[in-house]
């Protein structure tokens, strides 16, 4: 069963969205297989979020039905 991690940081901007984006991509995390363990991915989004000063909340969580990729 695949899960869906869905967090609302209360003071996120826009940029600094792009900034952690722009982090991942440059920790080799931007789409890399472990992005599909929450665990795994995690080691490296938050501290990017942290280092930001952004705390990304507790996550709601939905059960996934289907997944299409482009």
């Amino acid at each position: 069963m695949a899960l869906g991690f869905y967090f609302t940081p209360q003071s996120f901007t826009v940029e600094q969205y792009d900034e952690v984006i722009r982090r991942l991509e440059a920790a080799g995390a931007g789409s890399p297989p472990g992005r599909s363990s929450f665990d795994k991915f995690g080691e490296t989004l938050i501290p990017i979020m942290a280092e930001l000063g952004t705390d990304p909340g507790e996550p709601q969580v939905a059960e996934i039905h289907n997944v299409i990729i482009r």
